[in-house]
């Protein structure tokens, strides 16, 4: 593929045509490039740069810092399924997950790398098992063997309800979240709300050594283009993770400071809160990467 061949990373933008209203040409652009470069570990950073952009009153200083993770192939796969008797009252519809032990084994046991090579200890499993016996069965048994070659890693497997109870209760002890597709997608929106709105969404995708692509999950807002009222810190995020795929690590350290400086003084779009557009946060977040490099220059030492 092209994309393999020729490229380290790609940063994607939100995906969208008033032309096409179910968004049937974006799903297949999205799972086209994640199937073809296997980009079966998924993940993002929730965090909390200031404590206006949470809601919880309780957990003002908690530090909400962790990354959930996802199973980014077998999980989106096209479920096997169908209906009979469709548009009947006797219709009947039927779909199926499918899981097998070679990718659920390689994405845990990247995912426990992952934290690792992040300095996270805390990794938690979160399943259904009460519904998917099956399915979620066979992801606890191989958290549970692939735990025991991390031994630093402090492993826990919850429920997706008791761990809804905990984020919403004390966010701040969560380190490494990890579930299956469909889980990590209720996850998600409770960490977005969390960390500030939908506004910062985006995912990272990655065949770990290969290539990664980083992408914007926001809607394409194709009725607010020319409105200077879109939210860009989704995009910004998704840059900062890039970078840091990359070994840019000084560059990512740079933006992501720019954009806490920005979201710290409520320098945002009117969906968080704030009273300038899309351009003005921008002019904002450029501002702050510039003084910081001009306070690294040789000529201002």
């Amino acid at each position: 593929m092209e994309l393999e061949r020729n490229y380290d990373a790609i940063l994607i933008g939100p995906l969208g045509d008033p032309r096409v209203p179910d968004g049937r040409h974006a799903r297949e652009i999205i799972l086209g490039i994640r199937h073809k470069l296997d980009l079966y570990f998924g993940y993002q950073r929730i965090k909390v740069y200031d404590s206006w952009m949470n809601p919880l009153k309780n957990s003002a200083d908690s530090g909400i810092d962790f990354f959930l993770i996802r199973e980014n192939v077998e999980s989106s796969l096209p479920k096997i399924g169908g209906n009979l008797y469709r548009g009947t009252d006797n219709e009947i519809a039927t779909q199926s997950f499918l899981y097998t032990r070679r990718a659920v084994e390689r994405f845990i046991r990247t995912a426990f790398q992952f934290a690792r090579d992040n300095g996270r200890h805390r990794i938690v499993l979160v399943h259904k098992n009460t519904l998917m016996t099956h399915l979620h069965e066979l992801w606890i048994r191989i958290f549970q063997e692939t735990a025991t070659t991390f031994p630093e890693a402090e492993s826990e497997i919850v429920t997706i309800d008791t761990l809804m109870y905990d984020l919403l209760n004390d966010p701040g002890k969560f380190e490494v979240i990890v579930a299956p597709e469909l889980i990590a997608d209720l996850i998600a929106d409770v960490s977005l709300f969390l960390q500030g709105g939908y506004g910062l969404a985006y995912i990272s995708e990655i065949n770990p050594g290969i290539i990664g692509t980083f992408r914007i999950t926001q809607n394409s807002a194709v009725k607010m283009a020319g409105h200077n009222r879109a939210n860009p810190f989704g995009a910004m995020l998704a840059t900062i993770d890039l970078l840091r795929y990359l070994d840019l690590k000084e560059s990512a350290d740079v933006v992501e400071k720019a954009v806490s400086q920005t979201l710290c003084k409520h320098m945002v779009t009117i969906d968080m809160g704030g009273i300038i557009g899309t351009e003005e946060v921008g002019n904002y977040v450029c501002e702050f990467i510039t003084e910081q490099l001009q306070s690294k220059s040789p000529e201002s030492s």
